[in-house]
């Protein structure tokens, strides 16, 4: 989520003389999987998310650069509600827009921190006759994220109006899942996980309202591989055991249209709807709504 407002930032970037120095993105998600698929241990869930990025221009140094911060709230079921997990999260970093030009595209680089706390509970079942077959047990444990990443991105005027725009990106996402206990029978180490995403995104934008308005829509492709932390250790009733995941890849095709509209000089409003389908069963709706002023 904090992926796709950067990259519509940096699209601002490439296409605008001037842009404005504050922007306020509120977005609802909702993504799900389904069960099967390429890999028989693959288990459905249904996950969704709605949080807050804001973003600040700091003053020109020698290069344009922004304060960016995001709050997020994610709820995650798994298998039916036979597992759960609640999150609070909040990131911030600083994104330089405009590092260097290469062939007429414009550098950028971002970097950020996270912290999340996790509250769980899954369903086991169990001979214990009190149980009546099964049990809940709960969780409570931490998350440190971080991400490093830079994009490249060009813009191409067609008409005065109208333009097209490509975005080529490459990000780092590293992530330390803290260890835990779900009961005196169950406890997870901790796991650190290190996934590599890149991405191709292409657009059209037109503009009127002396540039100040535009309709646009974007395309993409995304690829995701986990090269570290494939291997969970954990140990149940005093033995230890490790699971590893054989889901390593996974590719999606992206689409998004939406729209910026100025209310008053110096203020935007701006909509935007967000898709996703993954070869891995995996689709996402997500909605934003967000603010652009210049004070």
């Amino acid at each position: 989520m904090l992926s796709n407002s950067i990259d519509r930032r940096l699209v601002d970037y490439a296409v605008e003389s001037k842009v404005a120095p504050f922007w306020l993105d509120f977005y609802y998600s909702d993504v799900d999987r389904r069960a099967g698929g390429a890999y028989s241990t693959q288990a459905r869930f249904s996950n969704y998310n709605y949080g807050m990025t804001a973003g600040f221009k700091l003053p020109d140094m020698l290069t344009p650069l922004e304060t960016v911060l995001n709050i997020e709230q994610s709820n995650l079921n798994i298998d039916g509600r036979n597992q759960r997990i609640e999150s609070s999260s909040m990131m911030v970093g600083l994104v330089a827009p405009t590092i260097a030009e290469l062939l007429g595209a414009k550098l950028s680089l971002k970097s950020f921190i996270g912290y999340a706390d996790n509250n769980g509970d899954r369903k086991v079942y169990t001979n214990i006759s009190s149980y009546e077959g099964s049990r809940n047990i709960t969780s409570d444990y931490d998350s440190v994220y971080g991400t490093f990443g830079t994009a490249l991105t060009k813009s191409y005027a067609i008409t005065d109006s109208f333009y097209a725009n490509v975005l080529l990106g490459l990000d780092l996402n590293l992530q330390r899942v803290g260890g835990y206990k779900e009961s005196d029978y169950f406890s997870w180490n901790q796991r650190t996980l290190t996934q590599l995403q890149s991405r191709l995104q292409m657009g059209l934008d037109y503009r009127f309202g002396e540039g100040k308005s535009n309709v646009f829509a974007r395309f993409g492709i995304e690829n995701r591989d986990l090269i570290s932390g494939a291997i969970q250790d954990y140990k149940i009733v005093g033995q230890h055991v490790s699971f590893n995941t054989n889901n390593r890849s996974d590719t999606y095709v992206t689409a998004q249209v939406g729209t910026n509209i100025q209310i008053v000089k110096g203020l935007q409003l701006y909509g935007v709807v967000n898709g996703l389908r993954s070869v891995d069963e995996v689709s996402m709706v997500q909605g934003n709504l967000g603010l652009k002023a210049d004070f």
